[in-house]
């Protein structure tokens, strides 16, 4: 049986004569503890115990995705909404500027003729433009459902890899908190429709160079200590660090267990035997000289990790480095000295890297803020989660199927909460057990805080207000943080609650290894297993997708149009953007009218989903809405032909739809002639009007 991290500490502090009690280490300068070079070997590349642990992901993730995989071409996820829709346009028109060698940043082939700001909107170019083959060759739903299945594997991945890596020793802790991170509610729930809320993978790994460069703030303590010249490129076999006084062991009945990983804490390097003394210059000179190279590196690639991240997707990248300061903040309180060498040491390289970010995303993030179609921020109006929805189950999840609670969420893909009362009780009881543990101080603090912001501005019970005023209230009115949806910042709490289970597995699991008859760890493990069994997710449901008008399907719309547009009747918008899909089946040989994108109004360029409404639009909604062609006169035909000239429209085209007959009496009594029948459409060629 191998000695614990704070039994090892002890011994050595007795040893050198140091005052740290027994059963702590030193916090003001986060001495560190040492595993074996075996074990550590172990966590720094990809062993067979992390290729089962993606390939468990991956089947996981195709499962949830399978309706949609089985026909990707006539399958469709119902809730969805009209997200999967707009998400498979930006993907295409993607790919057709990549292949036209156009700006993808924007275009007009969508909102003729003021057209839409891609980088305003989320286009997701990190998988878009890399893709384009696959778009190509295969169609955007193909893109879009592999986008949403690799975001889930690698997610869960890559944060098994960060907990394995820094957080627990046992490889089955680290699965469980990576399956956590990858298939939670709120990630099965975006997986219906918002691949920008999937695809989170980098963030772990941001997370994972951010706590290796902070490292060097004990390197450095260490080496001053030891009168060495330990860097960060140093020689030898890493190590994961021993906890801070208060949270180095979690005592367990009269044993205490101890695990070995610090999330934020430190790691060192030390001299193996043999090598050049300390005080050598020439040793002294490769050392610094290795430690400028290992920045640079760290500097470049957090660079790079942080631009890609920008092209996935901005909200998400904005929860994490808010959450994860707040971790740091709360991991360092009880060793602010600590904290602020941490903070000095990792300062100057994300400053750099921060600059570099900037020169690399400058011309997209200008045209984004500034371009053409931007917009100053979005208001959402309150999207709040709901009381209730903490404590319930999600829809797509065994517990939703049989214990479906009240529908609180503002709508099924944004089901960011719904964790359920029994993964809620093991938290509180995991907490309690661990709370010595400076890394489950940190985490509850991040689920506490963002759990309470995710709230809104007012707390709600059964969609009816408490009128409790809470915090987002003030949240809301910072820049950036205002365009935030704030039930999204429950996302922040899914790693913090993840790591919190993955520490307690670990725990169950030493004090299996110390006695295989203790009853302890198969107890928790048995509650652990009942608390997530509800949220076990189902396959998200599809519906066959309506099919695609002969006209378009057929390419005939080419022949009526010239430099002008296409106005469907009614225009596309948000809650109908099918016309998007014609418009990608026929190459973009034509431009739309209307459409489902985040644009600004005219006054404030405050912004808002799909093109401010024009008379002849919330004429032709209101005709298919209620079957009733209404009173049409002189100034209702003096607004179309206002509004035609506006779209700089070639043809009106009434494909098959609802309440079609009063669609095409409202049109002719508007343009003063009747359409003609062109293979499964009416159209009115109105380029005499403009």
């Amino acid at each position: 049986m191998r000695a614990s991290n704070v039994d090892r500490a002890a011994r050595r502090e007795s040893t050198e004569g140091a005052t740290v009690p027994a059963g702590a280490v030193d916090t003001d300068t986060l001495l560190l503890d040492r595993h074996e070079p075996a074990r550590t070997r172990v966590g720094e590349r990809v062993t067979r115990a992390d290729l089962c642990a993606g390939a468990a992901y991956l089947g996981l993730a195709v499962l949830v995705l399978s309706g949609q995989w089985r026909d990707t071409g006539g399958a469709y996820l119902i809730k969805s909404g009209q997200d999967q829709t707009m998400w498979e346009w930006f993907f295409a028109v993607t790919a057709h500027s990549v292949a036209h060698l156009e700006n993808p940043l924007g275009t007009t082939l969508q909102n003729f003729p003021a057209g839409v700001n891609l980088m305003a909107n989320t286009a997701m170019f990190g998988v878009g433009v890399p893709l384009t083959p696959v778009t190509l060759l295969f169609g955007p739903t193909v893109t879009f459902v592999l986008v949403l299945t690799m975001g889930l594997a690698l997610t869960a991945f890559a944060w098994y890899r960060l907990f394995a890596r820094e957080l627990v020793e046992s490889r089955f802790a680290a699965a469980l908190g990576g399956l956590f991170c990858g298939f939670a509610p709120a990630m099965i729930s975006h997986a219906n429709a918002h691949p920008n809320f999937v695809a989170l993978g980098l963030l772990p790994v941001i997370a994972g160079l951010v706590i290796r460069m902070s490292r060097r703030s004990a390197d450095g303590v260490r080496s001053s200590k030891s009168g060495g010249t330990v860097g960060p490129g140093s020689p030898g076999p890493e190590s994961r660090a021993v906890r801070g006084r208060d949270a180095c062991a979690v005592t367990t009945g009269s044993r205490t267990a101890s695990h070995p990983a610090a999330f934020v804490g430190s790691r060192t390097a030390s001299h193996p035997a043999g090598s050049d003394s300390a005080g050598t210059p020439r040793a002294a000179a490769r050392v610094r000289k290795r430690a400028r190279s290992v920045r640079l590196r760290d500097t470049l690639l957090l660079a790079l990790l942080v631009t890609t991240q920008i092209a996935l997707g901005e909200e998400p990248l904005l929860i994490f480095a808010m959450s994860f300061a707040l971790f740091a903040v709360v991991y360092y309180l009880h060793a602010p000295r600590a904290g602020l060498r941490a903070l000095r040491t990792v300062a100057p390289t994300v400053a750099v890297a921060g600059l570099i970010t900037l020169a690399l995303t400058a011309i997209p993030l200008w045209w984004q803020f500034f371009g053409s179609q931007s917009y100053r921020s979005i208001d959402h109006g309150p999207m709040g989660n709901d009381l209730k929805a903490i404590t319930q189950f999600p829809s797509e999840s065994l517990g939703g199927l049989f214990a479906p609670g009240q529908p609180v969420a503002i709508n099924e893909t944004e089901q960011n909460a719904y964790f359920g009362w029994p993964l809620l009780i093991l938290l509180a009881v995991a907490i309690l057990w661990l709370w010595r543990d400076r890394v489950v101080r940190a985490a509850t603090a991040v689920i506490l805080v963002f759990g309470v912001l995710s709230l809104g501005a007012t707390a709600m019970i059964g969609k009816r207000s408490t009128g409790v005023a809470l915090p987002w209230r003030w949240a809301e009115q910072v820049p950036l943080v205002n365009s935030v949806l704030e039930t999204r910042l429950t996302m922040a709490a899914i790693p913090a609650i993840a790591a919190i289970l993955a520490l307690a597995a670990q725990q169950a699991v030493s004090m299996w290894r110390e006695s295989a008859v203790d009853w302890r760890p198969l107890a928790w493990f048995t509650a652990t297993a009942l608390a997530l069994f509800p949220l076990t997710p189902t396959p998200l449901p599809v519906v066959d997708r309506a099919g695609t008008p002969e006209f378009f399907a057929h390419g005939t719309v080419r022949d009526y149009v010239g430099d002008g547009s296409v106005v469907l009747v009614p225009t596309p918008r948000p809650d109908d953007a099918a016309p998007l899909r014609w418009q990608t089946e026929d190459d973009f040989s034509f431009p739309l009218a209307g459409g489902y994108f985040v644009g600004p109004t005219s006054g404030d360029k405050k912004g808002i989903y799909g093109p401010e409404f024009r008379p002849t639009t919330a004429l032709l909604v209101g005709t298919r809405e209620t079957g009733v062609v209404p009173r049409i006169g002189p100034d209702e035909r003096a607004n179309a032909i206002a509004d035609l000239n506006f779209w700089r429209a070639d043809v009106m085209v009434l494909p098959p739809t609802r309440n079609a007959d009063a669609l095409r009496s409202a049109v002719t009594e508007l343009l003063g002639f009747a359409p003609a029948r062109i293979e499964d459409v009416w159209l009115w060629d109105v380029r005499a009007l403009r």
